[in-house]
């Protein structure tokens, strides 16, 4: 026999509008509703590691946050008790009663409190840490925070969808890190490429791509980090100028489109994945080995580059597939003496030779021995 109840439900008086696909629903709620409402404290580790993550993944200003507990401890009464705006995402659809005589606008807004409707604090982060420090005083509870409430009309939104919302909040109001922009930035065609790449089977075959880290730690069994993903990408479509290029740089005539973007797909899988085959298993995943590094992705990309787009009406396929062949032919190990002075180098004190920022210059002089290597000169 089994047993089945509703799911917790906190009733809310809002006004409800919309935007593109989303509904929204605005409303005052005390500073003691938030946690409740959300469901945890975004200042705490136990959350959801992706929340954790996207919420420490902001630039904090401990001068803005210090002045903001300041102001609510000294400042904030009862006439003048109002904070500034937040937001929050909801992932699921949300049940709206109307009020008699008010079109449809005003009303209840039935927010599910379940652990499976995820809400996500979309911006005003240092308001609310700020609020929720003053919480031992009196007259905080005199206080109200205006609300919006964004969640779906019909289908449910992802969590990708949700911090996409939190980027566009952050983003295009704040200056965050590169790398979150990497992560969130689901309307920049590289980084859904990035994406749909590093989720794929090939990827997933030799390891998987890791997403929330800047680099990969020497215990790690990922095969490549997302910034370097997406380098990699961003030079196999466009070229080393745009590889180099700031996230907010744009390309005239680009060959990634919405039209192109499957194909490219395609491609780039099987190229990486001839490159392993030709390369051998164990030896492609070894974290040792210079293709591997993330002046290598760079350098794989620029190839892919050359013969998918540069070249790609000089060379056929028998060419293109030997060129590949001779890729995974290469040393590709630090022993290979090719390298040295080429990514690797002897440091004053260091027995052994050691490896080269991911810079331009080492970047092409790679790209320059992938060519000589391979028959591309």
């Amino acid at each position: 026999m089994t047993s089945s109840h509703n799911p917790l439900v906190t009733l809310i008086p809002a006004i409800k509008g919309e935007v593109g696909s989303l509904e929204t629903f605005q409303a005052q709620i005390r500073p003691n509703d938030i946690r409740p409402i959300l469901g945890y404290d975004p200042r705490h580790n136990s959350i959801n590691p992706q929340l954790q993550t996207m919420y420490k993944s902001l630039n904090h200003d401990n001068g803005q946050k210090r002045r903001l507990s300041e102001y609510i401890k000294t400042n904030l009464t009862e006439t003048m008790g109002v904070l500034p705006s937040i937001a929050i995402g909801i992932s699921q659809p949300c049940v709206f009663n109307e009020f008699p005589d008010t079109q449809g606008i005003a009303g209840q807004l039935n927010l599910e409190l379940a652990e499976t409707n995820i809400r996500v604090l979309l911006n005003g982060l240092e308001i609310m840490e700020a609020v929720i420090d003053s919480m031992d005083m009196e007259k905080i509870d005199s206080v109200t925070f205006p609300v919006t409430f964004f969640a779906p009309k019909e289908e449910i939104l992802t969590l990708g969808e949700l911090r996409q919302l939190f980027y566009n909040f952050q983003f295009l109001q704040n200056d965050i890190p590169v790398s979150l922009y990497k992560r969130f930035d689901l309307s920049d065609q590289y980084v859904q490429l990035t994406g749909d790449l590093g989720t794929s089977a090939t990827i997933n075959f030799y390891g998987r791509m890791e997403e929330n880290s800047q680099g990969l730690g020497g215990k790690s069994t990922c095969l490549v980090a997302q910034r370097v993903l997406l380098r990699f990408v961003r030079g196999a479509c466009e070229g080393r100028a745009f590889q180099a290029s700031s996230q907010k740089h744009s390309v005239n005539n680009p060959n990634l489109t919405p039209d192109t973007q499957k194909d490219i797909l395609v491609n780039l899988e099987y190229f990486i994945g001839s490159i392993a085959k030709h390369i051998g298993v164990e030896q492609f995943k070894n974290h040792d080995y210079i293709h591997l590094t993330a002046s290598g992705w760079q350098t794989l990309g620029l190839v892919f580059h050359e013969l998918y787009f540069t070249r790609k009406e000089r060379i056929g396929s028998s060419t293109y597939e030997d060129v590949i062949r001779r890729i995974g032919e290469i040393d590709w190990s630090r022993d290979n003496p090719d390298w040295l002075g080429i990514i690797l180098s002897y440091r004053k004190g260091i027995d052994k030779p050691v490896m080269n920022k991911a810079g331009g210059t080492t970047i092409m002089n790679m790209l320059e021995y992938v060519r000589k290597e391979t028959g591309l000169i």
